[in-house]
């Protein structure tokens, strides 16, 4: 896989991003919880009244992102955080199952775990609501199967699908999907329109350069076609209609990998490299809890080990 490590300097500028996101996220809470977290987040940021080790300005937003919904909610109803019952903790995890249930419940967690230990509260209730959860274990493809896998194919199609797949981490309906007008072969780039939001790829020379083969090729064996999708066989050239999943599943049959394997694959590569949840989410459009999934796998206890705990 291609190195996609950020540089010291993107570090710092991420830094700097995610500590303002927990400024406006600690601005957001109710005014009555509001100097309570800022002792939290202190005692993340390794500042608390005991040393501790300090976690990341990115895994601090990420727990504040994930228990300032319930802050909300209680803000409603209580004016302080001591009066937060096991009962609240129960109901804030009621509309939350599998693994969306753990990141709330562990951010509630290290919540009044740091606020006991600062003497701002007496008692944990977070402490007393189980927070196991099942989840499918993320596992990469073995070093061996990828090696030489471009190499595999002489077809130009399925090279261009086999980068976006193993490289941009696309799924197989967004590739179906992917239209002419929505790449710009200028900056280097694609959009990827998604449900509720849209997704910026921007491709690497590798990419590129199967890109420009592939539209050579469509060119010359279609030259016609008026086809508006990036993808298309001599059915659909014709017409204005996408290619088939068969279609474009066809290259991994050959090889005896899924589209799917390849795709956590990238995605648990680049959690390895940079442990950075945040990173994930910006390269691949992901959720932030599946982006904390993937390091979780790759960094194995870097959200379980908090520095507030005994």
């Amino acid at each position: 896989m291609a190195d996609c490590s950020p540089t010291t300097g993107s570090i710092a500028s991420n830094a700097a991003r995610h500590t303002q996101r927990t400024l406006r996220m600690i601005d957001d809470t109710p005014p009555q919880f509001q100097e309570d977290v800022r002792a939290w987040v202190a005692a993340l940021g390794g500042r608390g009244r005991r040393p501790s080790r300090p976690l990341s300005e990115a895994t601090i937003a990420i727990y504040l992102n994930f228990a300032l919904p319930v802050l909300i909610g209680w803000g409603e109803t209580y004016e302080s955080l001591r009066a937060v019952e096991v009962r609240d903790i129960e109901e804030a995890l009621v509309g939350h199952a599998g693994q969306s249930r753990h990141n709330v419940h562990t951010a509630l967690r290290s919540l009044f775990r740091g606020l006991k230990r600062e003497r701002r509260v007496f008692a944990d209730p977070a402490r007393a609501v189980a927070g196991r959860y099942n989840r499918r274990m993320l596992r990469p493809v073995s070093s061996d199967r990828l090696h030489g896998l471009f190499e595999q194919f002489e077809r130009a199609d399925h090279r261009i699908i086999l980068a976006l797949v193993a490289i941009h981490a696309l799924t197989i309906e967004e590739i179906i999907d992917l239209r002419l007008d929505q790449i710009n072969r200028t900056s280097g780039r694609a959009t990827i329109v998604r449900p509720h939001t849209r997704h910026t790829v921007w491709f690497d020379q590798l990419t590129t350069e199967l890109l420009h083969s592939w539209l050579a090729y469509r060119h010359v064996r279609w030259p016609s076609s008026a086809n508006p999708y990036l993808l298309i066989s001599g059915y659909t050239a014709p017409t204005a209609v996408p290619v088939s999943r068969h279609y474009i599943t066809r290259p991994f049959r050959e090889i005896g990998l899924t589209a799917g394997q390849l795709r956590v694959d990238r995605i648990l590569d680049e959690a390895t490299q940079t442990g950075d949840p945040v990173r994930l989410m910006t390269v691949f459009g992901i959720g932030n809890t599946t982006a904390v999934r993937y390091v979780r796998t790759a960094h194995p206890g870097q959200f379980d080990v908090d520095p507030t705990a005994p």
